[in-house]
């Protein structure tokens, strides 16, 4: 006698035969070890092993920084390769910041459930590097030699990877303005540029004398400049002082090249050393941007202590630009005998 096939068994038969299996007796998902790598600045990437008996649907890893709540939550979803699972969490998918960060990872398996572990993860801010002056253009250290009654000669150390156009040392004495202003071009030697400063090209005048540094490469860019203040003795009393100097104290007003420190997208500090032998009356720095001219030029008095005088400079009081700054250091004897310092910051 034949047994007949009834719907139902008929339906229960093909379910069976084009079913996948179902593990019904698969432990539950675990997370097995977790591990951070590639952590800089830019980001982190997150690790994970796990055990999914039944399979792994998929892996999300939410992200966000502890400052400020969860208001830069990402659900990140991880790339999985058989019982691993790997994201690369980059702090641009959370507004550049830097500082404490928690990853949890969730592993889901096919049956529904999951698995959960966190992680804290610290991202250091961002280091900037200026430019070092050997890889700019720039001028370094100036010196004063063959002073008497009848001139000077000015030496500055040069640095211009593009090549050297031209270097020229307007100088003029304090009296009367600028009445005896004279462009003197340069001798250029290597690294060094060079002009002796005769006080004939000057009405013969002794007293108090100011020298401009102008550099110039072959690409038309102009370095920031530097300028010197010197002091020429009379012919009747070459060994005596003149000017503003009034006798007191001994060497010669002169500023070390500035440095910067604290050099964020916030702004920077700008710190001199110098020497002022026989007294300063202010010591200060003039800041603008190299952009559209000097529409945001800003002064500030430095704070001094000893011989060391140091600013911050804000970025808020330059119309929060970024890029190039402009910055001249003086150190004021009186209001007409000062020496100054130019240098270029890159605020990022």
């Amino acid at each position: 006698m034949k047994r007949r096939k009834t719907a139902a068994g008929l339906l229960a038969a093909s379910l069976l035969v084009g079913a996948a299996p179902v593990v019904t007796n698969a432990a539950p998902v675990r997370i097995v070890s977790t591990s951070i790598t590639e952590q800089s600045s830019s980001g982190y990437r997150v690790n994970v092993t796990f055990s999914a008996d039944a399979g792994v649907s998929r892996v999300m890893m939410p992200t966000w920084t502890e400052a400020n709540g969860q208001d830069d939550i990402v659900w990140h979803q991880a790339s999985v390769s058989g019982n691993t699972a790997s994201f690369y969490v980059p702090v641009s998918a959370h507004k550049g910041e830097s500082g404490a960060y928690i990853t949890h990872i969730y592993v889901y398996d096919r049956q529904g459930q999951f698995a959960l572990k966190g992680e804290n993860v610290t991202v250091p801010a961002a280091v900037v590097t200026p430019p070092t002056p050997s890889s700019s253009l720039s001028i370094g250290d100036v010196s004063i030699t063959e002073l008497s009654a009848s001139g000077y000669r000015v030496t500055a150390k040069i640095n211009a990877p593009s090549g050297v156009s031209k270097v020229l040392m307007p100088t003029w004495t304090n009296a009367n303005g600028q009445d005896d202003l004279v462009w003197h071009q340069a001798s250029v030697n290597g690294d060094t540029a060079t002009f002796y400063v005769p006080s004939s090209a000057h009405k013969g005048e002794s007293g108090a004398y100011t020298t401009h540094i102008y550099l110039y490469d072959k690409a038309g860019k102009l370095a920031p400049l530097k300028g010197v203040n010197v002091t020429v003795p009379s012919g009747a009393n070459p060994g005596g002082s003149s000017g503003n100097n009034n006798g007191s104290g001994t060497g010669v007003l002169s500023m070390a090249i500035p440095y910067v420190t604290e050099l964020s997208s916030n702004g920077f500090r700008v710190t001199i050393q110098f020497n002022a032998p026989a007294g300063y009356k202010k010591v200060s720095t003039a800041v603008w941007t190299a952009a559209n001219g000097q529409d945001d030029l800003v002064w500030h008095n430095m704070t001094v202590s000893g011989n060391t005088a140091t600013c911050y400079d804000p970025v808020s009081e330059h119309k929060n630009e970024h890029g190039s700054y402009i910055v001249n250091a003086y150190v004021f004897e009186t209001d007409t005998k000062y020496v100054l310092q130019g240098m270029t910051v890159p605020v990022p």
